[in-house]
């Protein structure tokens, strides 16, 4: 594995041709003949699912009380709900042992730069939540993976502020014959 590691620049090796170090990729550009002999991490987005918490997702918080005793609030509806999802990396190896390692490896930088990424991506929680056991591809035979999955959640609010007084009211009727549209309507040049 430390021949696989991320290089700034990457060396040539033996037979002349670039070592790349661990192809990163998301799912989608998926191709098992660009496997070859280095190891890879395919990421793949997993289903996404919303927890409501109030009544029509509202929120009712105070901001505290005014100089009058009067408690203050925002203008506009808030509302929230909390957004959980994950993601799977797929760590694929050309042998068992291989596979384990970058698994384990992938395991502990998520694990130790949790802290980091909560914070950096504005999340509630960030952690991975299983680790597969090593299974052989069907369209590879070659090689070997094994499954990351990364739990996270977070926050989605927003606030409704009116920007005009509510309607209170409109007619429907036909416009009286010889009158123009802007009579009609009440607009005054």
């Amino acid at each position: 594995m430390k021949t696989a590691i991320w290089h700034e620049q990457p060396q040539d090796t033996t037979e002349g041709s670039v070592e790349t170090g661990i192809l990163i990729e998301p799912i989608f550009r998926w191709d098992p003949q660009q496997l070859g002999t280095r190891p890879a991490v395919y990421v793949k987005r997993n289903g996404m699912r919303i927890e409501r918490y109030g009544i029509n997702d509202g929120l009712q918080t105070g901001l505290g009380v005014d100089a009058a005793g009067e408690l203050k609030i925002n203008e506009g509806e808030q509302h929230f709900v909390g957004v959980l999802g994950s993601h799977t990396l797929f760590c694929i190896g050309r042998a068992g042992a291989e596979t384990e390692i970058l698994a384990g490896e992938v395991f502990r930088e998520i694990q130790h730069f949790a802290p980091v990424l909560r914070r950096d991506l504005k999340l509630k929680k960030l952690a991975v939540t299983e680790v597969t056991e090593p299974q052989q591809l069907e369209e590879h035979d070659q090689h070997f993976a094994v499954a990351v999955v990364l739990g996270w959640a977070y926050f989605e609010k927003w606030r409704l502020v009116p920007q005009a007084p509510w309607l209170k009211g409109f007619n429907i009727g036909a416009k009286p014959a010889g009158e123009t549209n802007e009579a009609w309507l009440g607009i005054k040049n």
